[in-house]
């Protein structure tokens, strides 16, 4: 039922899922519950992250195996937020993280993370500077996500999602992508300034 330690630490602090989602998913589609989203859920995902906090450790520390007390531990603070068990705490998670990916932070304009992954996959392709084979490992691993990668299907959840992102944004740390700059807006003003 728990899932693997090194990803857990990242899904307790937040910052590496969500991140992964903004820059491209490494976690891979077909293991995300897509399920519908309530605001209680969403705002319990948020107060969750402090009283998850002291846990990383724990968590890190126990390998492959938690043992039942941080088991339990875990379940606990997923409890107390609302949720029936940390599984769902995960699944919220997943579903929250996975239409991060697809919101601009800027103008909060949500673009299906599948249609995101394809105008990643094509400036890869058109990149000139990315050494061969980077760039034949890159096209074939996002050529095998898109396979298995889904469309949001509760559009409710990006609604929900966007009314929280605020909150959401304060988990994560100050250089983290969704709040800088898009990676497109940041080419546009990089080619911008080079023909300046």
């Amino acid at each position: 039922m728990c899932r693997n330690p090194t990803w857990l630490v990242a899904v307790l602090s937040l910052v590496l899922a969500l991140q992964a989602f903004a820059i491209g998913s490494n976690v891979q589609a077909q293991n995300i519950k897509q399920m519908p989203l309530t605001d209680a859920q969403v705002k319990g995902f948020i107060a969750a992250q402090e009283d998850f906090e002291p846990l990383v450790v724990s968590l890190s520390e126990a390998a492959d195996e938690p043992n039942e007390k941080l088991k339990n531990d875990l379940d606990k603070v997923a409890k107390k937020h609302g949720f029936a068990d940390f599984e769902e705490y995960l699944n919220v998670n997943d579903n929250i993280a996975y239409v991060m990916g697809g919101l601009n932070s800027k103008t909060l304009e949500f673009t299906e993370p599948v249609e995101r992954l394809k105008a990643d996959l094509e400036m890869i392709k058109a990149d000139k500077e990315i050494p061969k084979e980077e760039k034949k490992f890159a096209i074939e691993d996002l050529t095998r996500e898109l396979k298995t990668m889904e469309r949001v299907k509760h559009k409710g959840n990006i609604e929900v999602v966007k009314q929280n992102f605020a909150e959401l944004l304060k988990l994560l740390p100050e250089d983290d992508v969704l709040r800088g700059e898009d990676d497109a807006e940041k080419n546009d003003a990089d080619e911008k300034e080079s023909k300046d």
